[in-house]
């Protein structure tokens, strides 16, 4: 039961995530639903089960978010591998794309934050120009895509 209300907490994390990186209005609608069905159902199972959930405290939401949100693509969970095979896809191409604001690891003491300008799926790279007009060639996993 643990394990299931750990994935379930997180699977909320990632719509949400979706919700904000998805592009198209239908699929934001979708993805909000889809979080506040688990957010209730976390709820139940936490009143049900006296537990605490990331919803019990600012600082466990925050912990959760920043265990999945780091450098390179998040690991969505996905239930099985056609799911995966379907989703993926999507996810990758509007978490990482043309416009959108990332902090990009350089080296281990230099982060800029900048403006994926172009993007290369096949190779996951990206050019990425700061506010100064410099750009960078980088690969995902040196980046960070900046959510609000």
């Amino acid at each position: 039961m643990h394990e299931f209300f750990e994935v379930l907490q997180k699977e909320y994390i990632y719509c949400r995530i979706r919700e904000q990186v998805y592009p198209i209005p239908k699929d934001k609608e979708y993805w909000q639903r889809s979080a506040e069905t688990k957010k209730k159902k976390i709820g139940e199972i936490a009143e049900l089960n006296n537990l605490s959930s990331i919803f019990s405290f600012k600082d466990a939401y925050a912990k959760v978010f920043n265990d999945i949100i780091g450098y390179g693509i998040p690991e969505f969970y996905y239930p099985n591998e056609a799911n995966k095979e379907k989703q993926r896809h999507w996810d990758v191409r509007n978490y990482f794309c043309k416009g959108v604001d990332v902090k990009v690891s350089l080296n281990e003491n230099e982060n800029i934050v900048g403006k994926v300008r172009r993007i290369n799926y096949l190779s996951e790279s990206a050019l990425v120009e700061e506010n100064s007009g410099e750009s960078y060639e980088v690969n995902f996993d040196q980046m960070s895509r900046i959510l609000s």
